[in-house]
């Protein structure tokens, strides 16, 4: 029997099998999402090890590890959700954020439709006692209006509601009995905006959540046989259907650096570059809607990222552009992209590598060579483009360099770029992939 290792990022997904009993890897692979999709790539790869016709390859467990919410974070959510909030409350801009961009206010994506937003006639002292009885009728009425409005969830934010949880029961029965799918948590009754947002979001991502769940087991399962698929927690994997968390399903990657028994992680993932320190605790995250409630290790994503596109700045000197492209349509060696970045500058190691090399564009190179032959000709610099891609390697080495905090304890690389720039930096390097980690911490083993 083999245990299947599965983590899926914003662009990228990577699996690896090993042997439940040697605990060698048997089969691994990556697929890049725009091309492949996760649930046929999955069941491909499900598929082409149950026709090597080897016991030792049928899938017992899957462990699931996840950094998805990253490829939600340019969209403005809440779409079918709406909200319940004691009246008073409903206009005071809680689920929503100013954060500052070069110095300049800028309002986050929203995590709701301010339409879907409901005042409710109720109070709660903070000693629990009912200062004002909350009106089944009202909320019925609520209810009908929401059915007209195709509203699917709705989150209750009752101030006080740990204290006294009667106006929230009462509310959440009548919204049952309508069909409504009802999100509460007992850390929101103190009317923490941070808890509220987090609410919030989870209850806005929980559709999200749930298509992949059902993608997840239509991937693995066969005819006869259905794996158990565990997704990790803050306090380790949790079976698939325990797992209703929609933020911790879709962020699930962070909680595996708490299973790390170091103290400063560099991770230069496939995707994301950040730093990383398991033995220190955040209650709070600085998510792309606004600070929300989160317990996880502390981390600091870097500003030096691999798919920075180049560009000439004011000076007309060649430079890395202040935010990345991300993978889609992604750098010029996937086939997609037009504007040069990092990762095209090292095209040579990553074709190499029998985890891209798949999804590398053939005729990639050529491109890339004439991208940068350009570049040189309106620089001020015009050295050629052999020179050029290795000074601007160097740049982009030193940058993160700068960025990398060697004062928090030893330094341990982690990531498919911390193997590829092994040579780089000081410091302990981990070869295995977070899928293989990810299988290896189900099964109990040492990281």
């Amino acid at each position: 029997m083999a245990i299947l290792g599965l983590h899926v990022g914003v662009s990228f997904a990577e699996f690896s099998l090993l042997d439940s009993q040697s605990h060698q890897i048997l089969a691994t692979q990556c697929i890049y999402m725009p091309r492949l999709s996760l649930k046929t790539g999955l069941q491909k790869f499900v598929q082409a090890q149950l026709s090597l016709n080897a016991v030792d390859h049928k899938i017992e467990k899957v462990f699931f590890v996840s950094n998805l919410l990253e490829k939600m974070a340019p969209f403005r959510l809440g779409g079918s959700t709406a909200h319940l909030i004691t009246e008073g409350w409903e206009n005071q801009g809680w689920l929503s954020q100013i954060t500052f961009n070069s110095m300049l206010p800028v309002r986050l994506p929203s995590v709701q439709s301010q339409d879907l937003v409901f005042g409710i006639k109720e109070r709660i002292s903070a000693d629990g006692e009912i200062l004002q009885a909350i009106d089944g009728h009202f909320i019925a009425s609520i209810a009908a209006k929401m059915k007209l409005m195709d509203v699917k969830r709705v989150c209750i934010h009752f101030l006080h509601s740990q204290k006294n949880p009667a106006h929230l029961n009462a509310a959440k029965n009548i919204l049952i009995e309508n069909g409504f799918e009802v999100h509460s948590a007992d850390y929101d009754s103190d009317f923490s905006l941070e808890k509220n947002r987090r609410l919030s979001l989870s209850a806005a991502l929980n559709g999200t959540w749930e298509d992949y769940r059902q993608d997840l087991i239509a991937a693995v399962q066969t005819e006869d046989h259905t794996p158990e698929i565990f997704v990790l927690s803050n306090k380790g994997f949790q079976h698939l259907n325990d797992s209703k968390d929609a933020v911790e399903g879709l962020a699930s990657l962070d909680h595996l650096w708490s299973f790390v028994p170091h103290e400063n992680i560099v991770y230069l993932g496939l995707e994301t570059f950040q730093q990383i320190y398991p033995k220190k605790n955040s209650l709070f995250w600085q998510s792309p809607w606004g600070r929300l409630y989160r317990p996880q290790c502390e981390k600091r994503v870097f500003s030096t990222q691999p798919t920075q596109s180049l560009q000439m700045n004011l000076w007309g000197e060649l430079d890395f552009s202040m935010t990345p492209e991300g993978y889609e349509p992604g750098p010029v060696a996937l086939g997609r992209g037009q504007k040069l970045t990092v990762f095209d500058l090292y095209f040579e190691e990553l074709i190499l590598r029998a985890d891209l090399k798949d999804w590398l564009a053939p005729t990639a190179q050529t491109k890339i060579r004439s991208g940068l032959s350009a570049l040189s000709k309106n620089s001020k610099n015009h050295i050629g483009e052999t020179a050029l891609q290795t000074q601007m390697r160097d740049q982009f080495v030193q940058r993160l360099s700068f960025e990398i905090d060697t004062t928090a304890g030893p330094l341990h690389f982690y990531g498919f770029w911390a193997e590829l720039m092994a040579s780089y930096f000081k410091g302990v390097k981990h070869p295995r992939s977070m899928a293989e980690m990810a299988a290896r911490l189900g099964m109990g083993l040492d990281l």
